[in-house]
């Protein structure tokens, strides 16, 4: 197996400012660069059939020479891109180099869908998707670790009706279990791997009060973080959130007061939680570098009071003391590399998702390059042998990516004109706020602004909506699964999103399920 290394190189690369597309050449050999609407030398090859079937003969003899990776995994690396349509993918290619590019997540070997309705829900939220790919449960809307007899909002749950996630799985097997995400800690998303809530906005105390149930009865996401069965357990729990965890308590940064209403100062109790151990608590990128793997028992680091930063707002504000995604997933892995059992780590990009909420394409394109630059770093440390990596979302977007630009065209500019006589933009929604940008006050009727007297460059922008509403919605087709490493193979096709978690316990032996070690197939038996 590759050592656990990453070159210094990658993390000191400048950080890609999407504010038009910048081509890279790194694949010039096979994927020529287009330049809009002109022919040049490196698209002239693509006019000729020989191109086009040499580059057919060369992908199907690699599919054909592949097998079946059939080794347990050791290290799981679960890689949850919030959001991450397929119009996403797409379109953040573009943004990203060109149409020919190619994220690191799209370059493994096996690729499939998943459905991922709720049970009382056709279009699902971060909450019920968390506890059916990491929990194995389909649950109703905006409930967390909870199976279907739960609806969101009741007071009290019957212990018989919350559900075990993948990450009980890890730990009893002896594996180290980690969160790194760029939302808040208490988010839906990471809380799935730790809390049985039955509403994800219950992550303090306060939240429960608010809606009229006693916080001695239920304990809220952070408390469940701190104290529960398997938030007490983790190694390591990277992002933003510092405000659920404190009370009147000043922050660091921003001087307001927390959100806690009873008093606790819960970082304070996390890092008096075991004597034996050594813990770090860090709430600056300088503060995480200089974290010694070696030596660190458990870590907590909460950079934000709320979610980060957007990257592009991070590079522009030079907010210098946010780490990146991949600087997490960097140190992440280091620490619980030190677990010869080995581990499973979740790593949300949960901004793809806030930034498609805003009408803002811009920022969640360049979000998606940086959760593909976490994703590069994780399967460039760790072998294909022995690690399973698996990358997916877990819902869609209204996004849309449509028209019919020239190729080359920049990806948040113009593809066409209208009937009416006014361009639109290859990027639109169905929904959101931005309607009114566009469409202007109801008195002015239906007739669509002109673009071009509109600031398209900043990342702010809001990029057209078709429906007024107060934030745009998620969208109800199937999201791509990507894998790669021992027993990738099980993630092709299309099923339902609850699979997951038996497929990578499966892969890693782990669980009360079919488990790969169990059967004839595992080269470590």
């Amino acid at each position: 197996m590759l050592q656990s290394r990453l070159l210094p190189i990658l993390l000191l690369v400048p950080l890609a400012v999407v504010a038009s597309p910048v081509r890279d050449n790194d694949d010039s050999s096979l994927h020529p660069v287009f330049e809009a609407g002109v022919l040049t030398a490196k698209n002239v090859r693509e006019q000729s059939t020989e191109f086009w079937r040499d580059h057919s003969r060369q992908q199907t003899l690699a599919k054909v020479a592949r097998r079946d990776n059939r080794n347990v995994a050791k290290n799981v690396v679960f890689f949850l891109g919030d959001g991450l349509s397929v119009q996403t993918v797409a379109s953040a290619r573009v943004a990203a180099g060109g149409e020919e590019r190619e994220f690191a997540f799209e370059r493994f070997p096996h690729t499939g869908f998943s459905r991922t309705y709720c049970v009382d829900a056709q279009v699902a939220d971060s909450a019920c998707t968390a506890t059916a790919y990491l929990a194995g449960v389909k649950a109703n809307y905006g409930t967390l670790g909870v199976n279907g007899k739960v609806k969101r909002g009741d007071c009290e749950v019957d212990r018989g009706n919350r559900v075990e996630s993948i990450a009980k799985w890890a730990l009893e097997a002896g594996k180290d279990v980690g969160i790194v995400t760029t939302t808040r800690v208490t988010h839906a998303s990471p809380a799935g791997l730790y809390a049985n809530i039955p509403d994800r906005d219950w992550e303090t105390d306060f939240g429960i009060r608010r809606d009229g149930c006693d916080p001695e009865l239920v304990d809220d996401i952070a408390e469940q973080l701190v104290y529960g069965e398997i938030g007490s357990k983790l190694k390591v729990v990277l992002g933003g959130g510092r405000r659920e965890f404190f009370d009147r308590t000043p922050d660091p940064e921003t001087g307001r007061a927390g959100f806690r209403s009873d008093g606790k100062n819960l970082v304070k109790e996390w890092l008096n939680g075991d004597p034996g151990e050594h813990r770090r608590y860090v709430w600056s990128r300088s503060e995480l570098l200089t974290v010694n793997p070696k030596t660190t028992d458990k870590l907590l680091g909460l950079f934000e009071p709320s979610h980060l930063q957007y990257n592009l707002d991070r590079i522009s504000g030079n907010m210098h003391e946010e780490p990146t995604l991949a600087e997490m997933v960097n140190k992440a892995t280091d620490i619980l590399s030190q677990n010869p059992n080995g581990f499973f780590l979740f790593v949300e990009g949960g901004r793809i998702d806030h930034a498609h909420h805003e009408n803002r394409a811009r920022y969640a394109l360049d979000e998606t390059i940086q959760f593909d630059r976490a994703v590069f770093t994780a399967r460039w440390k760790y072998s294909e042998e022995d690690t399973l990596i698996v990358v997916t979302a877990d819902h869609s977007h209204t996004m849309s990516y449509a028209g019919y630009p020239t190729r080359g065209n920049d990806i948040f500019g113009f593809a066409g004109t209208g009937t009416d006589g006014l361009p639109y933009s290859t990027l639109s929604y169905a929904n959101g706020q931005s309607f009114e940008d566009h469409f202007g006050a109801y008195s002015e009727g239906s007739a669509r602004r002109d673009m071009r007297t509109m600031d398209m460059q900043t990342p702010r922008f809001r990029f057209p909506a078709t429906v007024p509403y107060s934030t745009q919605t998620h969208a109800g087709e199937d999201v791509p699964v990507y894998a790669s490493g021992p027993w990738s193979h099980l993630f092709s096709g299309s099923y339902e999103q609850s699979i997951i978690p038996d497929l990578i316990s499966y892969a890693a032996c782990f669980g009360s399920g079919p488990q790969a070690c169990e059967g004839a197939g595992s080269s470590l038996l």
